[in-house]
């Protein structure tokens, strides 16, 4: 008997090791109690440091609205994205607002009162990257 093995190509895309098969999308609730739209305070950080060839999104999918970064987070990083005041900052660089894509925008994205979701991700991130998300509740009250 003369069996002979046959190798069959499964994999049909070419690929470098290490690489990344998969992504992790990271998301939170956000509750506005208050009255008017809030703006979040926005930190990201790294303890090791974090490459992000695809830049970091920060999406708001109730508005639509989406930031993206086209930054690393170097070790000991905080990157603010601080949405009220129009801030993008580092603990390391000072101000990174360069670093925001040419298609995003900080002046729009608002949280409408009720439940929204923050969404904080980083496609083929090489490395750990954490968000905390901060904010205030407005209420309007009538003077008398």
């Amino acid at each position: 008997i003369d069996d002979k093995i046959k190798k069959e190509k499964k994999l049909k895309t070419q690929f470098v090791l290490p690489c990344v098969v998969s992504q992790q999308k990271t998301e939170s609730a956000i509750v506005n109690r208050g009255h008017t739209s809030l703006e979040p305070l926005i930190e990201i950080t790294s303890v090791s440091g974090a490459a992000c060839p695809d830049g970091i999104i920060i999406q708001n999918p109730q508005s639509g609205k989406t930031i993206k970064l086209n930054t690393d987070v170097s070790a000991e990083e905080v990157i603010c994205v601080d949405v009220e005041n129009r801030k993008i900052t580092s603990n390391l660089r000072g101000n990174i607002l360069k670093c925001i894509d040419e298609e995003s925008s900080i002046s729009d994205f608002a949280y409408e009162p009720g439940v929204g979701t923050l969404r904080i991700y980083a496609d083929n991130l090489t490395g750990t990257i954490s968000a905390t998300a901060r904010f205030y509740n407005r209420y309007l009250c009538a003077g008398v």
